[in-house]
């Protein structure tokens, strides 16, 4: 029975490759194209197709957020070992579409360790890292972080344990990263000697994203005086900064290269420090920016002196009208009235 198991499989293997009508090179070429779930499915059709579905050159872009309860450790190794020296990115983990929702996802960190195998040869040459809500309680991901020298790239979503380490490790290793992206899932105190220390780890950083921090307008000035190339910034969901530092961004004469500012949700900002930077920019300062988001649920803190802090919304018309290139969020909060978020730029404006 097992020989005619195995005679009947070369028959098909033979039947499949003369019936398909694309040759082994261009059906993995095609087969490249494709995601990774659906190269899988694709995988499992035939043996045919199952061969060509092993070459490296299909998983040099590895994506298993689509369905991560399927994902298992023997699946993530055995994708990466295929890819070898051919891996340039990986998504692992879930994230949902609706910010307001976390996903726990069944993923843990240690599916990273095949990164680090064979002398980190896997991880040597990833330039994306795309994590979500990993479980990371009991597996360190750093070890495999180090192993990712080239990384260009790395976001990181919903950290609860190993903040401190892995910063640690980003600034040690990572020295090539232009986009960073790190989304706490437990509030935590960011420091002004992480901050230098990333800025110095990290000279090519041109794109940072730190939600769900504490972070103080101190450390946000000395952020944006040491960082040269900083081009984007994303601080949505972080509190304990009221604005102050937009004063200096604006009153900065220098050529300063920020080209986005997103401040969405961030509970402690103020009404004063956003007037006094939209002022500044009227005014031909930040000449490199071109897309502002300041919308907030609650609306901006206005400070009193007597009574309790209050909250409005700000009109940013007039930005848009001296800065027509800006592309700018703002909420209109209405007492009694249900929050309305919505978009405008100058094609829109009547």
């Amino acid at each position: 029975m097992e020989a005619v198991t195995r005679s009947t499989q070369k028959l098909a293997i033979a039947h499949n490759s003369s019936a398909w009508p694309l040759p082994a090179d261009l059906t993995i070429k095609v087969f490249s194209l494709l995601d990774t779930e659906s190269l899988c499915f694709a995988a499992a059709t035939c043996l045919h197709f199952g061969k060509c579905a092993s070459d490296p050159l299909c998983y040099v872009n590895i994506d298993l957020t689509r369905s991560p309860d399927k994902v298992t450790y023997p699946v993530v190794s055995t994708m990466i070992q295929r890819a070898g020296n051919n891996l340039q990115s990986i998504k692992l983990g879930s994230l949902s579409k609706d910010e307001n929702k976390v996903i726990k996802s069944p993923v843990t960190a240690s599916c990273l360790y095949p990164l680090q195998l064979d002398g980190g040869a896997s991880g040597l040459l990833l330039r994306k890292l795309h994590l979500y809500n990993l479980k990371m309680r009991r597996y360190n991901p750093c070890s495999a972080l180090s192993a990712c020298k080239s990384l260009s790239e790395l976001e990181i979503v919903g950290i609860k344990f190993w903040l401190t380490r892995i910063w640690g490790t980003i600034c040690e290793h990572c020295h090539l990263i232009e986009r960073l992206c790190l989304d706490v899932a437990v509030a935590r105190i960011l420091r002004t000697f992480q901050v230098k220390d990333l800025l110095k780890g990290c000279p090519l950083l041109s794109s940072l994203t730190l939600r769900g921090f504490e972070i103080r307008d101190k450390l946000l000035s000395v952020l944006f005086k040491r960082a040269h190339g900083l081009k984007s910034l994303d601080l949505s969901y972080s509190f304990g900064f009221a604005g102050s530092f937009l004063r200096n961004l604006g009153n900065d004469d220098s050529a300063n290269p920020l080209e986005t500012l997103i401040l969405r949700n961030c509970c402690h900002l103020s009404a004063a420090g956003v007037s006094l930077f939209l002022s500044a920019v009227c005014y031909g300062h930040c000449k490199s920016l071109r897309c502002m988001d300041i919308s907030s649920k609650m609306g901006l803190l206005i400070f009193e002196s007597s009574g309790p802090h209050t909250r409005c919304a700000i009109e940013v018309s007039q930005v848009l009208r001296e800065r027509p290139g800006i592309y700018s969020f703002t909420e209109i909060v209405l007492l009694g009235v249900e929050m309305v978020c919505i978009g405008i730029n100058n094609k829109e404006m009547q």
